[in-house]
């Protein structure tokens, strides 16, 4: 790949680039499935007729599923989902399956220090999909945003004064700090009710679910129109 043009992305080891006068190809591969996709359709027809050259291989058309996604398009634009993917699961099992959260190698001693361990593991995911959008030429100068409800972490980590409460978790404060400072991230402060996250660790309503559905811009592609 390297010998026609295509690098091996830093941020992720299956995606290939090559960048050629404002025109960008990627290559995505998962052992034996790839993805081939970008803004240049002779570059695209280059790579496939280049692979097919090398391997044996099937043009299975424009791209529909993949890895458990399903990928629909309209005038709207594209969606994806994991309809089919969720229903072998409930098919297999014959019950609800629940993902199980990572849980922090430490105990927290207090919910703000537990809101550290989270903010400090949410900002190094967030500067990993910044490089990897860099690399695929989507450049944004404006601030990270990372929505936070406890008011008293949102306070520690805007002036970390030293105290005997948050030495132990100093290090994660610090690291916060840093990014705030440099205007990459940002930590604005919100109600525990706007919280989006809560869709993804408690127990909440329907009614709930669904708000939270829609402030987050998943809708049911199923739904009868």
């Amino acid at each position: 790949m390297r010998a026609f043009g295509y690098h091996q992305n830093s941020s992720d080891h299956t995606l290939l680039l090559k960048k050629n006068q404002g025109e960008i190809t990627t290559l995505i591969v998962y052992v034996d499935d790839m993805v081939v996709t970008g803004n240049g359709p002779e570059e695209r027809e280059a790579l496939q007729g280049y692979l097919s050259r090398e391997f044996k291989m099937k043009d299975l058309g424009p791209l529909k599923y993949f890895l458990g996604i399903e990928v629909s398009r309209s005038n709207k634009g594209i969606f994806l989902s994991q309809r089919k993917y969720d229903l072998d699961l409930l098919r297999e099992t014959g019950n609800l399956v629940t993902w199980r959260s990572k849980k922090q190698n430490v105990i927290a001693r207090s919910s703000v220090e537990a809101e550290f361990r989270g903010i400090a593991r949410g900002v190094c995911e967030a500067l990993w999909l910044r490089l990897l959008l860099q690399d695929l030429g989507c450049v944004s100068k404006q601030p990270i945003k990372l929505y936070c409800d406890n008011k008293v972490a949102c306070d520690i980590a805007h002036n970390p004064v030293q105290h005997d409460r948050t030495k132990h978790v100093e290090i994660d404060i610090f690291f916060i700090k840093e990014k705030l400072d440099e205007k990459i991230v940002e930590l604005p402060h919100i109600r525990s009710e706007d919280q989006l996250a809560d869709i993804l660790t408690k127990a909440i309503s329907s009614r709930e679910f669904l708000k939270l559905l829609s402030k987050l811009g998943i809708w049911d592609i199923y739904v009868p129109t």
